[in-house]
């Protein structure tokens, strides 16, 4: 396990949802935070994300993790656009594995959740590795 990694991710991911906007298909205002906090692992090609789900909504109400509806994790190289992990193609567990990545490329991660409602989070903070 990458020690650097994992304590960038669990920062990082520490305020995946610490400001979480309504999406542009929704009318409803109501808007979800929560504490997430996560670590990763990487392996040859691969990197794993795991995160805590929102334990609250902006307006401080309970908010489930019944409630998520999928996350949205998003990957990039040093120099590429951003593109969205689409295996599988919605993400409901609080972790996934990328296996698509070329060794000893650095690489950014960053994670949104959407709940029930349609409303969705901004993305995490951007957490990057050299994977191995």
């Amino acid at each position: 396990m990458n020690r650097r990694l994992l304590a960038l991710l669990v920062l990082a991911l520490a305020v995946l949802l610490a400001g979480c906007i309504e999406d542009s298909d929704s009318s409803d205002s109501e808007s979800l935070i929560g504490d997430g906090s996560g670590n990763g692992t990487d392996t040859s090609g691969e990197v794993t994300l795991s995160w805590e789900p929102p334990a609250t909504r902006e307006d401080g109400e309970e908010f489930s993790p019944s409630e998520v509806d999928r996350y949205i994790v998003q990957y990039r190289s040093e120099d590429g656009e951003f593109q969205t992990v689409d295996s599988p193609p919605e993400i409901r567990d609080t972790s996934v594995a990328i296996n698509t990545l070329t060794p000893g490329e650095k690489y950014y991660f960053r994670v949104q959740v959407r709940d029930t409602n349609g409303l969705a989070s901004d993305f995490s903070e951007e957490v990057s590795t050299v994977v191995n």
